[in-house]
């Protein structure tokens, strides 16, 4: 028996055919459709950003193959004892991917090659009296119609409604990826190749291959019928437990008090997101409860050794205590419970991706919990985290290695006393750490008013950029503020701006044709704007004299501050200067250290 970390591509490149044996049930995986393909885009558009190291990617869970027999020069083939759904969904979502990019007007040919390359067999390697072993998975017998029919679909054909499940996932992650895709031709191709990249570089498993002499059935049992391997929180509740009996402590009423009320609720045992891979919540919890009392980097793959080390010695009621009070504030911080400052920050700390500084987090909610803490520094202190974070996603400065910085201002501010805003500040801004740059002015200027941030930054970060301007442009007009509702980010010269917008003789930049200048300006700050969903599909693609009267109907900011700065129509200079002025804007929201 032979385990190995493998890729998509690594599994599914090579000749060969895994088979689904007709006693495992039939493809019933629909229920994570969603969060699949939510795990690929958030891997591809990372791969976008340049924020994924070259060896990163996404765990997609285990499979277990055992090798068949073959002679010589037959194509060769493994049967498939468990993880039969990821694989067929795997090979769903290829197939779907690549008629997609096949049948998109942008020149992707590459990608899609790549992609089928990953789904079927070369005529050279197949079986020439089987012809379905041109597939490289072939499902079990009740699954074997529907399959062929959707992943030899040429036509588009396959609707919503069909009845069998793998038609319906086919469609779902078909019209997903031609959605994500989106119609501009430029963006398409580059997206299609970072979508290639995910699907075959980026999604891993953990794929345990048995010698053709292994007994599958006992591994079968092993694997579905003998439990799931304890989590860390149980390993490490257990061994306070035992503590108990070895101090001649009740351990039952020591469990009663303190740990029976986070076994008993559900939401511990959910799975929640640790960078790129997912992580019983509970398990993360006591993650960052160990480097909030230690002050120092843990090794998530060795938490419950970091536990015994800590807990060594310790009174085990003081310890269960702990773990429960720190636990509500854990929950307080996860579900954006607290007054109105804490909710609207937890809301962006997610957008951001700024699950890193968790123990800090708790940090603030116990000083303030305590007494130690006002509601106005912890307030100054969320306001500094925010500007810290959002400087560094529009400037595209990645997280690595952040995590360890997370843990050494904890352990600085553990020894805080007085304002500790300052004390933030100071430790994020004097670092000379290439980790814990704050972007300056000019630089998160630069990249406010050149950068493409609709294509660089994720739709959720650029909605937060956007919405804080609104924000702000509605309290300087004293106007009330609408962002709450459901808004869309909407570009004022079109995507597709042709006929309507013609390219302009002369560019800004000498560096720069018409053409180029158009492209980059297209994406900027300054051409970006929010709208409803029906304000929105009413301007489309239309010319000025069509957006302005709509823009003018909408009661956000953005959209007056627009029309207060434009003529006629909508020039490349317009979007030059509006990004001048939001980029200004911005620096006021987001205040470099020393201006809060």
């Amino acid at each position: 028996m032979k385990a190995d970390v493998r890729t998509t591509h690594e599994l599914f490149h090579a000749p060969g055919r895994y088979e689904i044996p007709i006693y495992q049930r039939p493809y019933s995986w629909e229920d994570q459709w969603a969060l699949l393909w939510e795990d690929v885009i958030e891997v591809a558009e990372s791969h976008l950003e340049d924020r994924l190291a070259p060896e990163a990617g996404h765990f997609l869970g285990a499979i277990v193959l055992q090798q068949r027999q073959t002679a010589p020069g037959e194509l060769p083939r493994w049967i498939v004892i468990d993880g039969q759904q990821r694989l067929l969904t795997m090979q769903v979502l290829l197939d779907a991917s690549e008629y997609a990019i096949r049948t998109h007007p942008a020149d992707a040919d590459d990608p899609a090659d790549d992609l089928h390359d990953l789904i079927e067999n070369k005529r050279r390697s197949r079986d020439k009296d089987d012809p379905d072993t041109r597939f490289k998975l072939w499902p079990t017998s009740g699954d074997r119609k529907a399959f062929r029919e959707a992943m030899t679909d040429a036509d588009g054909m396959i609707a919503a409604d069909d009845d069998a499940r793998i038609l319906r996932a086919h469609y779902y992650f078909r019209e997903q990826v031609t959605g994500w895709l989106g119609n501009d031709p430029d963006i398409a191709a580059n997206r299609a190749e970072a979508l290639q990249i995910s699907l075959g570089h980026r999604l891993k498993f953990v794929s345990i291959v048995l010698d053709p002499y292994d007994n599958p059935n006992v591994i079968f049992e092993t694997l579905n019928a003998r439990g799931t391997p304890l989590l860390a929180w149980d390993l490490s509740k257990n061994y306070l437990l035992h503590q108990c009996e070895l101090h001649k402590q009740d351990p039952q009423q020591v469990y009663d008090q303190y740990f029976k009320p986070l076994e008993d609720d559900p939401w511990w045992r959910e799975n929640a997101r640790r960078g790129s891979a997912y992580v019983p919540r509970i398990d993360l919890f006591l993650y960052n409860w160990l480097i909030l009392r230690t002050g120092s980097m843990v090794d998530a793959d060795k938490v419950f050794v970091a536990f015994v080390k800590h807990t060594e010695g310790s009174d085990v009621r003081e310890i269960a205590a702990d773990l429960a009070t720190v636990s509500e504030y854990y929950r307080d911080i996860e579900q954006g419970r607290g007054d109105s400052t804490w909710r609207e920050f937890i809301g962006k700390w997610r957008t951001l991706q700024a699950g890193i500084t968790t123990p800090y987090l708790l940090w603030l909610r116990e000083s303030e919990e305590e007494g130690h803490l006002r509601v106005a520094d912890r307030r100054r202190c969320l306001i500094a985290l925010e500007s810290f974070f959002v400087r560094r996603a529009v400037c595209r400065i990645a997280a690595r290695g952040l995590n360890r910085h997370v843990a050494e201002l904890v352990a600085r501010m553990q020894n805080v006393k007085d304002s500790p805003a300052e004390a933030l500040i100071a430790f994020l801004s004097d670092n000379p750490t290439p980790a814990l740059e704050w972007p300056s002015d000019d630089d998160f200027s630069r990249h406010l008013r050149e950068g493409r941030m609709y294509l660089h930054l994720t739709r959720g970060r650029t909605r937060l950029v956007l919405e804080g301007l609104e924000r702000a442009l509605a309290q300087q007009n004293d106007a009330v503020i609408k962002v709450g509702q459901v808004l869309f980010i909407e570009h004022l010269l079109p995507q597709s701006y042709l006929p309507h917008y013609p390219l302009e003789p002369d560019s800004v930049s000498a560096d720069e044709s018409p053409l180029q200048q158009r492209n980059r300006l297209l994406h900027s700050l300054g051409n970006l704007s929010l709208t409803t969903s029906k304000m929105g599909i009413a301007m489309s693609n239309g010319p000025w004299e069509k957006k302005a009267p709509q823009l003018a109907k909408s009661a956000l900011a953005l959209n007056y501050d627009v029309l207060m700065h434009s003529g006629e129509s909508w020039t490349d200079q317009d979007i030059i200067e509006r990004g001048q002025r939001l980029a200004d804007l911005a620096i006021e929201v987001w205040p470099p250290p020393g201006k809060f």
